[in-house]
């Protein structure tokens, strides 16, 4: 999916959500904010 993360836990994540179609991310992973393909709330 080309998620540029050095963590592989949290493309993981990121990838489940741009999948899923979900509505947004409940995080405060500041590498997991400065994507733009994600909303992020918190």
């Amino acid at each position: 999916m080309g998620i540029d993360l050095p963590d592989l836990h949290d493309r993981m994540i990121v990838a489940t959500h741009l999948t899923t179609d979900s509505q947004a991310l409940l995080t405060d992973d500041g590498k997991i904010r400065e994507l733009k393909e994600v909303e992020v709330i918190w």
